[in-house]
């Protein structure tokens, strides 16, 4: 049981911070003047930051059974590190690094929480 709630509370945290995250990065272009320069990064920040924050609260509600929605997270922080150089806003330093911090903060939080709702499943 306690091992349970161990899980329990590493996947709360994990996913809360993941949609805490993800609210930040579809806020982010009112934030970083940069953004606001390039369409693609606009759309690119505000569509990623919804659905990493409604994957990581799905994920956070059913944690056993929706692994899936981490994981797609973990995918969308790493389309996040490399969205600069295909959408073409690398040279906006402040864009830059925001799009390759967070898609940073999206992996390692969205597979710790994946990770731990694995190690749950597993032990029960």
């Amino acid at each position: 049981m306690a091992y349970a709630m161990k899980h329990d509370s590493q996947i709360t945290v994990t996913s809360g911070l993941d949609m805490i995250v993800g609210s930040w990065l579809f806020l982010s272009p009112g934030f970083v003047p940069s953004l606001r320069h390039s369409t693609a990064a606009i759309v690119s920040c505000m569509c990623v930051g919804v659905i990493v924050a409604v994957l990581a609260g799905f994920h956070m509600s059913k944690p056993v059974r929706v692994k899936w929605a981490s994981w797609v997270n973990v995918v969308l922080g790493f389309w996040l590190i490399v969205s600069p150089f295909v959408l073409g806003f690398y040279g906006m330093n402040g864009g830059t690094w925001t799009a390759v911090i967070v898609g940073l903060l999206v992996i390692f939080l969205a597979g710790w929480s994946s990770l731990a709702a694995r190690e749950y499943d597993v032990r029960d």
